[in-house]
């Protein structure tokens, strides 16, 4: 059958998309009140320190805390503990994504052992399989009518339709193995920034396990920050 090209009609939605100014503008906003947000966090926390007149075993002071920190950096531990809990976080978020879109894909073509899995799939949250599901049938068979094989109509309508629902779940899957990472470093290892934690607060250097906190929020944040940029490049068209 003589390949076709799919019309293509830009919808309203499209047209009623945000420009790039106004796009600047709300994440402009959004980094001013995580900065006062983190003003006002810090001000609370000295005040609180200067008032009650805690030890630094029990409350350390922020500049006690951004010195550690320093030095920590400076002094390896830090990176190093943090590479570890990075490669674990890594790890099992991909095994998980991988896995989760090749159920999704085959849930996707095969509706009787998806209406066996879809109770435990809710359970789980599994979300880049219930955004592979969500593709209409209706556009896949038109791309199939137009002479589209199985791997075309997977690149060209199954994945680009679904990613806004896999970065959903990429979102928030990043957060949560990064803190199943941890979770497990608690349990039983002698490194990474889990272990760190509890080294520290077995040693009462609460000073340390502050930075070591602090260092854990920042590689959440950047994991999802990246999630966020690759959204915005790969996911154009909906913007």
């Amino acid at each position: 059958m003589r390949q076709q090209s799919l019309p293509y009609v830009q919808g309203p939605a499209h047209q009623n998309a945000p420009s790039a100014p106004a796009r600047a503008g709300r994440a402009f906003s959004a980094g001013t009140g995580l900065a006062l947000s983190l003003g006002l966090a810090l001000l609370a926390w000295k005040a609180l320190i200067l008032l009650r007149g805690y030890p630094p075993f029990i409350l350390p002071a922020p500049e006690l805390v951004l010195q550690r920190l320093i030095d920590e950096l400076a002094g390896g531990t830090l990176p190093y503990h943090a590479g570890i809990t990075i490669i674990e976080s890594l790890a099992g978020f991909g095994l998980a994504l991988a896995a989760s879109m090749a159920l999704g894909y085959l849930l996707a073509h095969a509706p009787r052992l998806e209406r066996v899995l879809a109770p435990q799939l809710a359970a789980t949250q599994a979300v880049p399989v219930v955004a592979l599901r969500g593709v209409p049938r209706e556009l896949m068979e038109m791309a199939k009518i137009s002479g589209a094989n199985r791997r075309q109509v997977l690149w060209h309508v199954e994945l680009p339709l679904a990613l806004p629902g896999i970065f959903g779940g990429v979102k928030a899957g990043l957060a949560l193995a990064t803190t199943g990472a941890v979770v497990g470093e608690f349990v039983g290892a002698r490194d990474g920034l889990g272990a760190l934690i509890n080294i520290s607060r077995g040693l009462f250097d609460t000073p340390l396990m502050f930075a070591a906190l602090i260092t854990l929020a920042a590689l959440t944040l950047t994991f999802y920050l990246v999630a966020v940029l690759l959204e915005r490049v790969l996911v154009r068209w909906e913007q």
